[in-house]
């Protein structure tokens, strides 16, 4: 009898050992398919906030800068200075890597990307052959829904054989065959508003305001680059964009009408 209750003693603390070794592993277990569903859940919450940017994004009114960069938050994006729409014949995108910097529109009739400028996909998508792909002129993020626009214009001309680009389609380099008549017909009333905006003015300020806006244009905003291109010194840089300012009064901060500028500023070079 003694040697039988030794037995099962130590049995017995086996068992307990056993069963506490399946309540460690147990609770790890579900520590572990805590973890992976959490980062399920917060996998689906960031692809969510990024085509919520993305829709941001292609809105048909330009968001707010303050918008994009609250959404862009949300989504894990750090806003660019400077994108690139990379459009895309087909029903998909092609097999490559895209990492955090890069957005994807899921829009019809394909989808397309938000590249930042200098990005290693620009480059990529001219070493696939048989790939139609059309890359919009550098854009701020805010006028990323005119430069899709641009680049699925390209690629619609480019089916139809009004382009015949050899290779990858740089928006920029035909900005006169992507506009529709009635574009051209905006950009040439744009461009009369500024000249009657403008006409009040004596001919030598007029003038100088008119450099001021092409350099303003040229230099997205920034007065120090302003400067380099007029030659002269920030103070008159600040003096001039007062005038402006006075002249034009919030156009000015409306990145629609900057887009229009840009895009003016393009067909008179």
């Amino acid at each position: 009898m003694h040697n039988l209750t030794d037995t099962s003693l130590v049995d017995q603390r086996q068992l307990l050992a056993l069963t506490d070794a399946v309540f460690a592993y147990t609770e790890a277990l579900c520590s572990v398919v805590g973890e992976g569903h959490r980062a399920r859940q917060a996998a689906v919450s960031s692809s969510g906030a990024r085509d919520a940017l993305a829709a941001l994004l292609l809105g048909a009114q330009p968001a707010s800068r303050e918008r994009v960069i609250e959404a862009a938050a949300a989504a894990h994006w750090v806003v660019p200075d400077k994108v690139v729409v990379v459009a895309f014949a087909g029903e998909g995108l092609p097999e490559h890597q895209c990492d955090a910097e890069v957005l994807t529109l899921e829009s019809a009739p394909a989808p397309s990307l938000v590249v930042p400028t200098g990005h290693k996909i620009l480059t990529e998508v001219e070493d696939v052959s048989g790939l139609r792909v059309a890359l919009s002129p550098e854009v701020d993020p805010v006028d990323v829904q005119h430069g899709h626009r641009l680049a699925r214009r390209a690629l619609e001309l480019a089916t139809t054989g009004a382009l015949r680009p050899a290779g990858v389609i740089r928006c920029e380099e035909h900005l006169t065959a992507l506009m529709h008549p009635a574009g051209r017909m905006l950009v040439e009333q744009f461009e009369r508003s500024i000249d009657s905006a403008l006409a009040g003015l004596p001919e030598s300020r007029k003038r100088r305001l008119q450099h001021t806006l092409r350099a303003w244009a040229q230099a997205r905003g920034h007065q120090a680059g302003m400067a380099q291109v007029l030659g002269v010194h920030p103070t008159t840089i600040s003096y001039r964009m007062a005038q402006l300012e006075k002249v034009l009064g919030d156009r000015l901060h409306d990145p629609q009408w900057q887009f229009m500028l840009r895009l003016a500023q393009r067909e008179q070079d």
